[in-house]
């Protein structure tokens, strides 16, 4: 599966921090480096909490931290 090869495999408070909390910039400079985003951002499409391939999910943007 593409999350055996995903940059963030252990770093999961980074991207689904409780309460939309997470670390946006740490959680897209993993992104950036990541071997499978393309495969991470289409599977965050649907997913309503956390960063997925770099932008955060659709409906949590409203709550996320903005970029610095």
């Amino acid at each position: 599966s593409w999350l055996d090869d995903a940059a963030c495999k252990g770093a999961t408070a980074i991207f689904f921090a409780e309460g939309q909390g997470h670390n946006l910039r740490a959680a897209r400079a993993i992104c950036a480096e990541c071997p499978v985003v393309a495969e991470c951002r289409e599977a965050g499409l649907h997913e309503r909490h956390g960063v997925w391939g770099g932008p955060v999910a659709p409906s949590a943007a409203p709550y996320a931290p903005r970029p610095v």
